[in-house]
């Protein structure tokens, strides 16, 4: 048993003679249909309400119709359709087809001038402004080329708007044609220049519209000839036309009822002299439009619109209002003076088409009755076919239980797109032919009908056979156990995504430049802002005030996140400053803050803390050694200061022989230079350090200098050395430490000393600079000074680099660390040979607040 239902579900062969079946009752389902509607279209509901007896066709729209279209003919047939009511419908009148002609010619004519305008620039490739003043000078070069009024030659019709042209090729303008169609018909053609004269207009149109109206002619004697014999066919419709004025009677009904018996039915308004005996009758007069009629008449037997080529009435207006019966009636009767009475008799005889839609209404009441029957039967049986094809579908008796097609293995979403698109497509197709067919069904005979419904039957079965195969599709994933939605277009797209953002998740880790993120949020709010701003533009009510919400709240949210940034940003910004300020660090790291400014608010709190240790550890090591300085300073004096001893008792010793005095003096120098090296050494490690006491004071800034320059005297003397001192003519007075700030005057008069040329000036001027006193110390360099001055005042720098000479290299610095210490500066420059040093100390005023000694 388990055997046979594998091979039923496994069975190619049974499959498709499944299929085959199912296609088969897809197509008889949807023409028994198709067949169903077609009736119920023609004949109304009724048909399936009523016994086929007591139908009656005069109540349809196919009855309306027919109806129409008989009217037209018995309009024209009868003779009541004169040539002049035939050609007012149709053709224009001679002076309209003037006016019209008389109007292209204008456009033509300006529209050649324009394109002759642009061919006279194009070959000069000048102005307009520019070629009208050269054109004087260039005869005989290039194409013919004038200045002229192109509309002097015309008809004053043409020249009203008073249009004088700029420079143009007139030989371009004058080979200009065109050919025109009169609106009355394509018989007529006129063919103009840009050098057609009224006149030459008047006798072309002329000529064309006389062509017309031959043809004209000879197509109005065709239709009346043609609609005579038509008319000799209508046997059930009764007609009964008169015209009270002239007395005028057509009529095909078999009794004859005179001008005064007209007259007297029409006045007592009683018509059924005519009508007794009528399945349906209607009474149209020409002073009282519709004034008696049959139950059956309804609105649309006066507005449907006829499906077939009579329409012998004005086209000027609405078009398929022109072709409803009641426009008929009053256009081609009531209009021209007659009363129309139209009859169909109880029994209708055979031989016309009214005959033959009564038969053929009783016989689609049982048709119809039989095609939804099989219809309903042919699904029926097609959905069991179906779902027996769903159940079997992929399956195989080979090792590969489940087999995919080339469909299958598209995306899913795509896959149902395509079956939803070509689906919709068939649907659409048959709509759109049912709506063709409802239209014009006249149109369509015995033949044309069967082959439409047809050609819709095969549509919905291909329509049904994409269906089937999608869920077909379907269900080979769901026994395949294939996730139906991981195969979709949409997710293999958001995987792809996912893998090219994938870098993004080491974002944490890596610096995000924030002008990227900040340009990111700027172009999505845009967009964002642009797209809802429309939205909200093109709604109303309900949604235009849920979309001014929800685009309140998206800038609510943005400016928020910009709040955040600035927020964080302005964080950073102040712990920066307070850095520079010298504060100690603090943590502005934090969790909440956006990307990148999380990652530079780290950074920073980093740099802070390791810049704090470096500043820590810089300051020990300084620290450490100062102290090492000052202790190995101490312990050298020790010994230095017995051999100075030792020496200075030696010089006071009685010793004859010339060279060990001569050792013994330069025993004594150098250890004076030591002692003095070791004390420089203590005091610029000091200084450097900070840890200098300062007895600040008001110091008479010329007095320290005469001191310190009348202590130097001797030494310039022996160099040969012109101090001048240099007196101000106000007192400066400086608040610091005099010790202090002398040493730092005799440091510099001892580089002067050591380094000025022989045989010059030195000057020393004392002034003040803003707030600060200044003295400037001014001399000529023995040496070529190829050093920034910047490098003089580091430590152990000289400006003698072969350090032949005596110093330490520590004065300068010494100087300058003593300056800063006390609010001060000291400025070096050095132009050429000369060599200046300004000291720039706080004035009395500039330091008001300061009270006693400065640590």
């Amino acid at each position: 048993m388990a055997t046979k239902s594998k091979s039923f579900k496994t069975s190619f062969g049974l499959k498709l003679v499944a299929f085959f079946i199912a296609a088969l009752l897809a197509f008889s389902s949807a023409i028994c249909a198709v067949e169903a509607i077609n009736d119920l279209f023609r004949y109304g509901s009724e048909i399936l309400t009523k016994p086929a007896k007591s139908l009656d066709m005069t109540e349809t729209s196919l009855f309306a119709s027919k109806l129409n279209s008989d009217v037209q003919s018995i309009y024209a047939g009868s003779g009541l359709m004169t040539w002049d009511a035939y050609k007012s419908t149709y053709y224009s009148t001679f002076d309209e087809e003037l006016s019209a002609a008389r109007t292209e010619l204008e456009r033509f004519k300006k529209e050649c001038m324009s394109e002759a305008v642009a061919a006279y620039r194009d070959k000069h490739a000048v102005s307009e402004y520019s070629s009208s003043q050269k054109s004087d000078n260039a005869t005989g070069a290039g194409a013919s080329a004038y200045t002229t009024n192109v509309y002097e030659n015309v008809s004053a019709y043409s020249r009203s708007d008073n249009v004088v042209s700029p420079n143009y090729d007139k030989d371009y303008y004058d080979g200009c044609r065109e050919s025109y169609s009169l609106k009355s018909g394509d018989s007529g053609n006129v063919t103009f220049t840009t050098s057609t004269t009224d006149e030459e207009l008047v006798s072309l149109v002329s000529n064309a519209y006389s062509q017309v109206m031959s043809a004209a002619r000879r197509e109005y004697e065709t239709t009346v000839a043609m609609e005579s014999r038509s008319i000799k066919n209508i046997k059930n419709l009764k007609y009964y036309i008169y015209n009270p004025s002239t007395g005028e009677i057509i009529t095909n009904l078999e009794t004859e009822t005179s001008e005064e018996k007209a007259n007297e039915i029409k006045k007592s308004g009683d018509y059924s002299a005519f009508t007794s005996g009528s399945r349906w009758y209607m009474v149209y007069t020409a002073d009282g439009g519709l004034v008696a009629a049959s139950p059956q008449i309804t609105r649309d037997t006066l507005y449907t619109v006829q499906s077939g080529d009579k329409y012998y009435f004005s086209l000027k207006s609405d078009y398929y209002y022109k072709r409803t019966l009641s426009n008929v009636l009053g256009s081609c009767f009531s209009n021209n003076g007659y009363d129309i009475i139209l009859m169909l008799p109880e029994t209708l005889s055979e031989g016309d088409d009214y005959y033959n839609m009564q038969s053929e209404m009783e016989k689609s009441s049982a048709d119809t009755y039989n095609y939804i029957f099989l219809s309903l039967a042919s699904m029926l049986v097609l959905a069991m076919v179906s779902v027996y094809l769903i159940y079997a579908a992929g399956e195989t008796a080979g090792p590969e239980k489940i087999k995919l097609s080339f469909l299958d293995k598209l995306p899913t979403d795509l896959h149902f797109v395509l079956a939803a698109a070509v689906a919709g497509a068939g649907v659409y197709g048959i709509l759109t032919l049912a709506a063709d067919y409802k239209h014009a069904f006249d149109y369509y005979a015995d033949g044309k009908a069967l082959m439409m419904f047809v050609v819709m039957s095969l549509i919905a079965v291909a329509v049904w056979a994409v269906l089937l195969e999608w869920l077909c599709s379907v269900s080979k994933y769901y026994k395949a156990k294939k996730n139906w939605l991981r195969s979709t277009l949409v997710w293999y797209i958001i995987r792809l995504i996912g893998k090219l953002f994938s870098p993004l998740k080491r974002l944490r880790e890596k610096p995000v430049r924030l002008r990227r993120r900040v340009l990111l949020v700027l172009i999505g709010y845009i967009i964002g802002n642009t797209v809802l701003t429309g939205v909200a533009a093109m709604c109303r009510g309900f949604w235009f005030v849920l979309l001014t919400a929800v685009l309140l709240l998206y800038n609510i949210l943005t400016v928020s996140l910009m709040w955040k940034y600035v927020l964080s940003l302005d964080r950073i910004i102040a712990a920066s400053e307070n850095a520079k300020n010298g504060e100690p660090p603090e943590n502005i790291y934090s969790e909440n803050m956006p990307e990148p400014l999380k990652t530079l608010a780290l950074n920073l709190s980093l740099t802070q803390e390791e810049m704090q240790k470096a500043i820590n550890e810089a300051v020990k090591g300084e620290r450490m050694k100062t102290e090492l300085i000052t202790n190995v300073s101490h312990d050298l004096k020790t010994p230095l200061t017995s051999i100075i001893s030792y020496v200075d008792l030696l010089k006071k010793c009685d010793i004859d022989d010339i060279s060990a005095q001569k050792y013994i003096n330069v025993l004594d120098e150098k250890s004076i230079r030591l002692k003095r090296l070791i004390e420089d050494l203590v005091e610029a490690s000091k200084a450097s350090s900070g840890a200098v006491t300062f007895n600040k004071m008001n110091v008479n800034l010329h007095e320290l200098a005469v001191q310190a320059v009348g202590e130097m005297s001797d030494a310039f003397e022996e160099r040969n050395l012109d101090a001048v001192l240099n007196e101000p003519t106000e007192p400066i007075v400086i608040y610091a430490d005099s010790q202090k700030t002398w040493r730092i005057i005799d440091n510099l008069l001892s580089n002067v000393k050591k380094y000025a040329l022989p045989g010059t000036r030195v000057y020393i001027d004392v002034g003040r600079d803003s707030s600060y006193g200044t003295i400037t110390i001014k001399n000529t360099s023995r040496e070529k000074l190829n050093i920034d001055p910047d490098e003089l005042t580091q430590r152990f720098v000289r400006g003698d680099e072969s350090r032949t000479m005596e110093g330490s290299g520590l004065g300068l610095s010494i100087a300058k660390d003593l300056c800063t210490l006390q609010g001060g500066k000291l400025e070096l420059s050095i132009d050429g040979d000369l060599f200046k040093a300004t000291v720039k100390m706080p004035l009395v005023y500039s330091c008001d607040d300061e009270q006693g000694s400065v640590q």
